[in-house]
């Protein structure tokens, strides 16, 4: 009688066990979530080869990756990413934020991630600027400065910000992924 006891315990055990590898295993899976992207330059739509993407959870770097010949970028994931930060030479640094996609029902996720020209870096000019070359200069400064709206689906506006203290601009993610531009 005692042996019987002790082999339905065992058998418990192993039951449990299995159930509880089961279990971890679908919440692993139901915890990834894969992000598409394209860089493109956002003034002639091409393609930026090699810019540079680095992954946060809060100020701690996760991963860094490069868009590859055709400007994209995939990666998949189950840590918590709180920014995506895109840079590339003589651009304006983006960062992705408010990137909360554990409340999301969808798990994959794609977007366009316009980058700029850098007005507020080193400008070089072969002869002295013209007026008309200055003006336009301080047109797209202002322009960046106000914040750049996106043309977006559903009639939505998506607003690409500049942050004047870190000299890069920012979007949310919700607002990439709705935006067609």
């Amino acid at each position: 009688m005692l042996c019987v006891i002790c082999k339905d315990k065992i058998e418990i055990k192993k039951l449990l066990f299995i159930f509880f590898l089961i279990s971890s295993i679908n919440i692993y899976a139901e915890s990834k979530f894969t992000f598409k992207g394209k860089v493109i330059d956002y003034d002639t739509k091409e393609s930026i080869i090699g810019a540079t993407i680095n992954l946060y959870s809060g100020e701690i770097l996760v991963e860094s990756m490069f868009s590859d010949e055709s400007g994209n970028l995939e990666f998949t994931t189950i840590r918590s990413i709180d920014v995506i930060e895109v840079k590339f030479i003589g651009k304006l640094t983006i960062k992705i934020i408010g990137i909360d996609v554990y409340n999301e029902k969808v798990k994959d996720f794609s977007f366009i991630i316009p980058l700029f020209e850098n007005p507020f870096g080193f400008i070089s000019y072969e002869k002295k600027p013209t007026p008309l070359e200055r003006k336009k200069e301080k047109e797209r400064k202002k322009i960046i400065l106000k914040g750049i709206t996106l043309g977006c689906n559903n009639d939505k506006k998506a607003k690409i910000r500049y942050s004047k203290t870190g000299n890069y601009q920012f979007v949310k993610l919700i607002d990439l992924i709705n935006c067609e531009k």
